[in-house]
């Protein structure tokens, strides 16, 4: 199996292309056999790609049956809190410990058929995330409206009982007041503006979970001739990706990928 990063190319398939670059199909630990990374001058038989090109053999099943075991945890317990996990509550910003659950799991086994002629080899991998992603595109309300040393100059202006006209924003003298009415419109920020970036602000959830698994039989009838069947599957789901480094929670997207081959 070949990986390369524009396309993904298996010795029995088509090369078939993938939105954004990359092969859709990882192998699970303990699936690979071995492994070889070409970053430039390939080969006629890498072409079409134009980026590095991995080459994955996938392992094969043998006379002793043998596999492995592995799982990945973790939990928000034993997480140091994100300084980025801010949420706003009434006009206050507090930093909370949301849900940051994980789990990854997955073995693999491989064994004989028929001895000295026929092997199997599978593999499974897992995951299961619960986690969140930070927005913090919001966490000052001052922003919205006149600073403190703004306040102040239009509270004067406000409570001025000179009756002379002064130069306001469009350079035409009115009262004092009526300037300073016109100044504060001018230095805030419409209410459903703030209420945007409320909304497009804090801690979302995000939910991932993928099964993917792949399988190889071998036929060796003779020391010259050997015979393969390989098949992997991908079911992934993905919601509210991209929602990290400033992005508002509605550029999320939700991905949902079935990829047999």
């Amino acid at each position: 199996m070949a990986i390369t990063a524009a396309e993904t190319a298996l010795p029995w398939t088509v090369p078939r292309r993938t939105i954004g670059g990359g092969g859709p199909l990882d192998p699970q630990p303990g699936s690979g056999q071995e492994f070889q990374i070409n970053r430039s001058n390939y080969n006629a038989e890498l072409g079409g790609a134009s980026g590095g090109v991995i080459n994955i053999v996938s392992k094969t099943g043998t006379n002793r049956v043998s596999g492995s075991v592995f799982g990945y945890f973790r939990n928000q317990a034993l997480d140091a809190t994100d300084p980025f996990n801010i949420v706003l509550e009434g006009n206050t910003t507090r930093r909370i410990k949301p849900d940051a659950n994980r789990q990854q799991y997955g073995f693999s086994l491989g064994g004989p058929i028929v001895k000295d002629r026929m092997f199997f080899f599978g593999g499974y991998e897992g995951l299961r995330r619960r986690e969140s992603s930070a927005v913090p595109l919001l966490t000052d309300l001052s922003i919205f409206g006149p600073t403190a040393a703004q306040s102040a100059i239009l509270a004067s202006l406000a409570g001025s009982l000179d009756p002379t006209p002064v130069p306001c924003v469009t350079g035409v003298s009115v009262p004092r007041a009526a300037c300073a009415g016109i100044l504060t419109g001018v230095l805030s920020v419409d209410q459903p503006v703030q209420d945007l970036f409320r909304q497009n602000s804090g801690v979302f959830p995000f939910n991932s979970d993928s099964h993917a698994a792949s399988f190889r039989g071998d036929y060796i009838p003779s020391s010259s001739n050997t015979f393969f069947l390989r098949y992997s599957f991908n079911d992934r789901d993905e919601q509210n990706q991209s929602t990290r480094a400033l992005l508002a929670f509605s550029r999320g997207n939700n991905v949902d990928v079935l990829d047999p081959t």
